[in-house]
């Protein structure tokens, strides 16, 4: 074989090879649909509690970024809340009476 003849056989190869590992790769991971697999997470935030006055609880939520997009789903407690950021935090917070005693938030 002359030298030419190596140096395209080996440039082939080079360009056919990547090739070949990025399909079986996609064929391994159960084709390309499946390359970016989802993950979904339903959080729950309750609260119980006892106050003879009226109240405000603040905690935090996750914010949206690159790798993650959050979504908020409606309150079921009957409290009123707000949902808001302070920097770069996202924060949620209820006020209320002695009356409601009970929270819960999911997303």
């Amino acid at each position: 074989m002359s030298e030419s003849k190596s140096l395209k056989v080996v440039a082939i190869l080079l360009m056919v090879l990547p090739i070949l590992v990025i399909l079986f790769r996609i064929d391994r991971n159960g084709g390309p649909t499946q390359l970016g697999a989802e993950h979904k997470y339903v959080i729950n935030y309750q609260f119980d509690f006892e106050f003879d006055r009226p109240y405000q609880i603040t905690t935090f939520l996750p914010v949206n970024n690159r790798r993650q997009e959050i979504h908020l789903n409606k309150s079921e407690s009957s409290v009123p809340h707000s949902v808001f950021l302070e920097g770069i935090n996202k924060l949620i917070q209820w006020r209320g009476t002695a009356d409601n005693r009970y929270l819960t938030y999911q997303y």
